[in-house]
């Protein structure tokens, strides 16, 4: 495999590697946060998704 191929690969598996990382801690961080302020299980597991993608 070209250098410049190895090299791409690699920066896109570590870019996908740290979105993904960065997206559960997101989650878990604000699913906790709505279970805090009383939400049930099932609003708070709905509440990250709201407001990632607004």
């Amino acid at each position: 495999m070209e250098a410049s191929r190895w090299s791409r690969w690699t920066t896109i598996t570590a870019v996908l590697m740290l979105a993904a990382i960065a997206a559960v801690v997101s989650y878990s961080h604000m699913y906790e946060l709505a279970q805090r302020h009383g939400e049930p299980p099932w609003r708070a597991a709905l509440f990250p998704l709201s407001v990632e993608t607004a």
